[in-house]
């Protein structure tokens, strides 16, 4: 129903000039471009990997066959070297004879770059460049066999049977990878290897292999691994795919039988290969995470997130770029808290609206304190006037509420602090009007407090109040209550002093008619309470828990308690508070709405 009420208010604000905020992404394009090709920009560097398997086929040819690196014909240049007594290899013609299975062993390898760069406390992540020990086989598939006319004989005279041409080659080498990380999960790399080559290029049916031979061999690579990550371990599985150009060059033929026509190899291999790896390293930090909620304007959240990034180590990569981006993150956050401040506003939950504009002004540069400050000094006048328009649908509660609401929004602003000393001053009447004079007198002076000028209409109102203890007084002496009679004029005379000769010898009058025990207890009742209206007067609006506060003052001070009870006697109903956590209070006693005794 009261939303209902406030409907009004909200459609006028919002018309209201939303103040400018800034966006990392200027263009659609860049925020996307950002999003996908920038998330992993802040991620640790990769510093180990253990190891690498690699394997595949290859297909090869001479020295023109990469010149097409989709064919695979055999092209004019044979990979095998013959001697001036014969060039004729027609049996390499088809692919099926040029097929090469290939494994390869990476071992250990380190990120050496960044480990000398640490030394002098700089980091970089853009590239991940490790080197390392490998090793590699390969072997033919394909098995051609020799002319007829070409001599097979081996070794101690012995005829193997069938000579096929089956190079076996085993390779040890030092590699290298230069890896680039785009995203979280896909890295794109460079390979690099060179080594030494030994092996045969002859095998004989069932009996072994023959022609040993040894050179070097280059391989390049070009490849992408898919990360599979760990979270409970501190290494991740890397699943690669790359297309392999390899060189074995062979130069070196060990023929003791001098049966054959080969003098060496200049094999270029192509193919694709497929690796499974481990990586320690790699994974995304929280300036990525917050990068990511900084694109989408959650500046609040990313703020940590950066914050945690630059304090981690002594030297994070790119680490002035996480500072600018934190910097242009608080920058940001009091446009996002404003927002958030509308947003709530619109919804109705004006709790959390006032919250959000009391943040948001906190950090806040001039130009938009300037709006924030407007605005809620318009918001306050529009739930003042919801007040005064539908005051007679409310409750006292609920009009204090939504002013005090207001008085959070713009708590020095005259016209909100007036319009809640009126309202004390109503709640005041009712008391008085009700015979309940002392919570007359509190919200009397409530209203006092909180906004001087009040004065002027509280000065009838006290007049009133003290006519009606003295005849309050009037009518307990008539019955015999003279104590109550006494405490009455004692009252009257805390109000107005000025009345001081015209009720002290009625007071005293009052005092010989009790006996001196009786007269003794009462004057030092009189006392305590006087002082203790001192103290409430002078202290109504304190943060502590005083006689006379309302419920909503008491929540606005020290929040709701962990136990509400409603407690009858008789005709009277009393709630009870119960809090845990303060170390000065236990219980809070209200009577309609008002608190009568703190414990």
């Amino acid at each position: 129903m009261i939303k209902l009420k406030f409907i009004y208010v909200f459609i006028l604000v919002s018309s209201f000039l939303f103040p400018e905020e800034s966006s990392w992404s200027t263009t659609t394009f860049e925020y996307y471009w950002n999003l996908g090709f920038n998330q992993a920009r802040f991620r640790e560097p990769v510093n180990f990997t253990p190891f690498e398997v690699r394997t595949g086929y290859l297909t090869y040819g001479g020295s023109d066959y990469w010149d097409d690196l989709s064919s695979t014909d055999l092209g004019l240049i044979s990979p095998v070297i013959l001697d001036s007594t014969n060039n004729s290899f027609e049996y390499l013609e088809p692919s099926s004879s040029r097929t090469l299975a290939f494994i390869e062993f990476d071992f250990m390898r380190f990120n050496f770059p960044n480990l000398i760069l640490n030394k002098i406390g700089w980091t970089q992540n853009i590239l991940d460049i490790q080197t390392g020990l490998g090793y590699r086989y390969i072997h033919s598939i394909g098995e051609p066999v020799f002319p007829e006319y070409w001599e097979d004989t081996v070794p101690n005279n012995q005829n193997p049977g069938t000579l096929l041409f089956k190079p076996r080659l085993h390779d040890f080498n030092i590699n290298t990878s230069i890896d680039y990380q785009p995203f979280s999960r896909v890295r794109t790399y460079f390979y690099h290897s060179l080594g030494y080559s030994f092996g045969t290029i002859y095998e004989y049916s069932g009996t072994g292999n023959y022609l040993e031979c040894e050179g070097i061999s280059e391989g390049f690579g070009l490849g992408l691994r898919y990360i599979s990550i760990f979270d409970k371990y501190n290494f991740n599985l890397a699943y690669g795919i790359e297309f392999r150009l390899h060189r074995s060059n062979i130069n070196n033929i060990k023929d003791p039988s001098k049966i054959s026509h080969i003098i060496g190899l200049d094999m270029y291999s192509k193919g694709l290969i497929f690796s499974i790896s481990t990586i320690f390293g790699g994974q995304k930090t929280s300036a990525d995470y917050s990068f990511r909620k900084m694109l989408n304007h959650n500046y609040i959240a990313a703020q940590t997130g950066f914050e945690d990034y630059i304090n981690s180590m002594d030297a994070p990569p790119r680490n002035k770029l996480a500072k600018k981006m934190l910097e242009f993150t608080q920058i940001q956050i009091p446009y996002q808290e404003y927002n958030n401040g509308l947003d709530h506003q619109y919804s109705g939950d004006l709790d959390s609206a006032i919250y959000w504009f009391n943040q948001s002004s906190i950090t806040a540069n001039s130009d938009l304190l300037f709006e924030i400050n407007s605005h809620k000094k318009d918001l306050a006048i529009m739930l003042i006037d919801s007040v005064n328009i539908y005051k007679s649908d409310m409750t006292f509660e609920i009009a204090e509420d939504i002013i005090l609401k207001a008085k959070k929004l713009a708590n020095d602003y005259y016209y909100v602090n007036e319009s809640l000393s009126d309202l004390y001053i109503e709640k005041g009447d009712v008391f008085r009007n009700t015979g309940n004079y002392n919570k007359a007198y509190i919200y009397y002076n409530k209203s006092k407090e909180i906004y001087p000028n009040s004065n002027v209409k509280l000065i009838e109102k006290y007049y009133t109040l003290t006519q009606n203890l003295i005849k309050q007084a009037e009518d307990a002496s008539s019955k015999g209550e003279y104590s109550l009679a006494i405490e009455s004029l004692n009252f009257a005379l805390d109000i107005n002093p000025e009345k001081k000769s015209e009720l002290n010898p009625i007071i005293n009058e009052l005092y010989s008619k009790l006996s001196i025990e009786d007269s003794a207890k009462i004057k030092q009742k009189i006392e305590n309470i006087v002082e203790n209206k001192k103290k409430e007067i002078e202290n109504s609006l304190n943060k502590k828990i005083l006689i006379g506060m309302s419920s909503n003052e008491v929540e606005n001070a020290i929040g709701l308690p962990i136990i509400k009870d409603t407690i009858n006697q008789g005709n009277r109903i009393y709630e009870l508070w119960t809090y845990n956590n303060r170390p000065n209070l236990t219980r809070v006693y209200f009577e309609e709405s008002l608190v009568i005794k703190v414990e």
